[in-house]
């Protein structure tokens, strides 16, 4: 399976370039909303209950995906280069496609802020954010 993992800063437009990808590759795309929006409405952002949980998250996806012979994956997220822990937890995250032989590859995105700040609530990203919630399991 090819991993291809978009990354950059907030709002850069992350998902709608891992949407094209997929469209252009048929490969099936996993944004970091899908993980994140969930877990918000029950643990704080970047609390230790929210960080595990994503992560598990993020690394069953990864490794079903390899599971299952996906031809490939467009995998998008944040990654602060400047925090070690943040290297780190790329390197758990890619490790079954890595483990498997297969390859990944890396597009970083770039923007200044005055552009992420208008796109931040845009239609696209407000629409995903709903589209999230209404994933959540209702009791």
């Amino acid at each position: 399976m090819h991993l291809v993992c978009v990354i950059g800063p907030p709002a850069v437009g992350k998902m709608t370039v891992g949407r094209a990808l997929g469209d252009l590759t048929g490969y099936r795309l996993f944004h970091n909303h899908q993980s994140i929006e969930p877990l918000l409405g029950v643990f704080d952002f970047g609390s230790e209950s929210f960080e595990r949980l994503n992560h598990m998250i993020r690394l069953a996806v990864l490794r079903e995906a390899v599971a299952a012979g996906l031809p490939g994956l467009v995998f998008t997220f944040a990654w602060d280069f400047d925090d070690p822990a943040d290297t780190a937890e790329v390197e758990r995250l890619i490790a079954p496609v890595v483990d498997a032989g297969e390859p990944v590859d890396f597009v970083e995105l770039w923007a200044d802020q005055q552009v992420r700040l208008a796109r931040e609530d845009s239609p696209e990203r407000t629409a995903e954010r709903i589209v999230s919630l209404l994933r959540l399991p209702r009791t």
